[in-house]
């Protein structure tokens, strides 16, 4: 895919399809859903802001996007969230009994 859905966060180190892959992981997990085509139309800034505000994420993790100043860095940071969510969900029980 080309640059058009994140040409205001297009960095080296984050692809919109790594972004997209981490946020469909996400949805899916947790059985949300989201008007795809709809998404593919704004610019991913603020796309990445609505979805901070909006997806159930610890009062923290939004804290820091929020902060973040650069929308390339709200996108990386808002993957890397994701990605520790999915892959928590799918970590054994840690806990001591």
């Amino acid at each position: 895919r080309n640059c058009d859905w994140s040409s205001d966060v297009c960095s080296s180190d984050l692809s919109v399809d790594e972004l997209e892959e981490s946020l469909r992981s996400y949805l899916e997990m947790n059985g949300l859903r989201l008007d795809w085509e709809t998404l593919h139309k704004l610019p991913a800034s603020h796309v990445v802001d609505f979805l901070a505000i909006n997806l159930p994420l610890d009062v923290e993790e939004k804290q820091a996007l929020v902060e973040t100043p650069s929308a390339a860095e709200r996108a990386q940071m808002l993957r890397s969230t994701l990605e520790i969510a999915v892959k928590g969900a799918g970590a054994p029980d840690q806990r001591l009994h």
